[in-house]
């Protein structure tokens, strides 16, 4: 059972209770708890991909010779932006995704 199906059981077990009784509440509940099936509308036909890891960083546009490396600051803006400053020239810059950081892509055949 997933959990949407158990909170709603446990949001309809005191209405059960007062309105069957014991007997019909523990059938009530089975019913309930049998009724929520987790792969209802899922898609069954699941697909694996091969990916590779592969690294990605930003080289500084003054200097051309430095990386950007985070300062560890953190703008709590939306979207989140991530102060940066460059390895060599220490200029400042602030990107929305931290640097270097791994994206995933399709392996290659």
């Amino acid at each position: 059972m997933n959990h949407l199906g158990l909170a709603l059981l446990h949001l309809v077990s005191p209405f059960i209770k007062v309105a069957a009784g014991p007997i019909l509440t523990k059938r009530i509940k089975h019913e309930i708890w049998e009724s929520f099936d987790p792969t209802v509308g899922v898609d069954m036909a699941i697909e694996k991909t091969p990916l590779q890891a592969v690294r990605a960083d930003r080289r500084c546009d003054q200097c051309a010779e430095g990386y950007f490396r985070p300062t560890g600051v953190v703008l709590a803006s939306c979207p989140a932006q991530y102060p940066h400053r460059c390895s060599i020239c220490d200029r400042a810059q602030t990107f929305t995704e931290r640097y270097p950081h791994v994206v995933y892509e399709d392996a290659k055949a």
